[in-house]
C-alpha cells in the first residue's frame, strides 16, 4: 500500500521595517522650535526697528530737540566751564539732546580726576543741564610740581590757566612718584598731614595758625608756620607732634599758644612729642 507524504510550506515574510520613532519625534520637536525661535527674533527685530525708526524720526533726527543751551553749574573745586565743555566736546546748535545719554556724559565727567561727582539731565525741548562737584585742594605735593591733594587724598592737576592758589605743602613721603593723577594716596604720614590739616580748617582757633609745610618724618609731623601776630607765632616756627591721636596734640597746642599770647611771648618751636612740652621763645 502506498502512502502520499504532503509537505505543507509555512512562507515566513520578515516583518516591515518599523519607523524610528523616538528620532522622528525629536526632529519635529527641534523644527517647531526653531520656527518659534526665528518668529520670536522676527517679532523682536520688527519691535526694535520701529522703535529705533521713532527715536530717529521724532528724537534723534529731529531739529525740534537740537541744543540750544547748555547749563553748565559748578557747585565746588577748581574745576571751570571751559574745561568741561571741551573734555565733553558740547557745542549749542550742533549736537541734539537724545544723541548722548545722560548716564554716558556723567561716566566721562567721572573719569575726569577735577571731578568728585556729576549729575546730567536733559531739560526739554533743547537744554542739557550739568551739575558739577569739583574736587577742592587743600594741600599740593612738593615731590610733583603743579599737583595737589584733595581732603580725601586724592590727587589731581589743576585746569590749564588756573592761577595758583595759596596752599600749604605737604612733603617727606617717600613714594610720592608711584602715585598716578586720579589716584588716592595710601601713605599712612601722608594722610597724618591732612587729618591735621582738616583739624586745623575745623578748629575754633585754627586761625591761629598759618601752615607753610607739613613735612613727614617717621611716626611724626613737622610744621612749619608763617608768622601770626595774633597768636605769637614767629617766621619758621615749627611745631612737632606725633601722627597718633592728633585731637589730643591740637588742644595742647592752643593751650599752650593761649598761654603764650596772654604773657605775649613769642614762640618759635613747640614739641608736642614730649609729655612735658617744650616751648622756645
Amino acid at each position: 500500500m502506498h502512502h502520499t507524504t504532503y509537505v505543507e510550506t509555512v512562507e515566513t515574510r520578515k516583518p516591515a521595517r518599523e519607523t524610528d520613532k523616538p528620532a522622528y519625534s525629536r526632529l519635529i520637536i527641534l523644527a517647531r522650535v526653531a520656527l518659534w525661535g526665528f518668529i520670536v527674533c522676527a517679532v523682536i527685530g520688527l519691535i526694535w526697528g520701529i522703535y529705533y525708526g521713532i527715536g530717529q524720526l521724532f528724537y534723534s533726527n529731529n531739529p525740534h530737540f537740537t541744543i540750544e543751551q547748555i547749563n553748565i553749574r559748578i557747585e565746588q573745586g577748581i574745576v571751570t566751564e571751559d574745561f568741561v565743555r571741551r573734555h565733553l566736546e558740547l557745542t549749542e546748535g550742533e549736537m541734539n539732546l537724545y544723541e548722548s545719554e545722560p548716564t554716558e556724559l556723567r561716566q566721562r565727567l567721572l573719569e575726569i580726576p577735577l571731578i568728585q561727582e556729576a549729575d546730567v539731565r536733559r531739560i526739554m525741548p533743547g537744554t542739557l543741564q550739568l551739575t558739577i562737584y569739583g574736587r577742592t585742594p587743600v594741600a599740593c605735593l612738593v615731590k610733583r610740581t603743579g599737583r595737589l591733594i584733595d581732603g580725601n587724598g586724592v590727587v589731581f592737576v589743576p585746569p590749564e590757566g588756573t592761577p595758583p592758589t595759596k596752599l600749604p605743602i605737604i612733603a617727606g613721603i617717600a613714594d610720592l612718584d608711584s602715585y598716578a593723577t586720579g589716584e588716592k594716596l595710601t601713605h599712612a604720614g601722608a594722610m597724618a598731614a591732612l587729618e591735621f590739616l582738616r583739624q586745623a580748617r575745623g578748629h575754633p582757633k585754627g586761625n591761629y595758625l598759618d601752615v607753610h609745610i607739613v613735612q613727614v618724618h617717621k611716626d611724626q609731623l613737622r610744621v612749619y608756620l608763617q608768622p601770626n601776630a595774633a597768636s605769637m607765632i614767629q617766621a619758621n616756627a615749627v611745631v612737632t607732634l606725633p601722627q597718633e591721636n592728633l585731637e589730643k596734640s591740637f588742644q595742647r597746642l592752643f593751650y599752650i599758644l593761649d598761654e603764650h599770647i596772654g604773657n605775649s611771648e613769642p614762640v618759635t618751636r613747640i614739641d608736642l612729642s614730649y609729655d612735658r612740652v617744650p616751648v622756645n621763645p
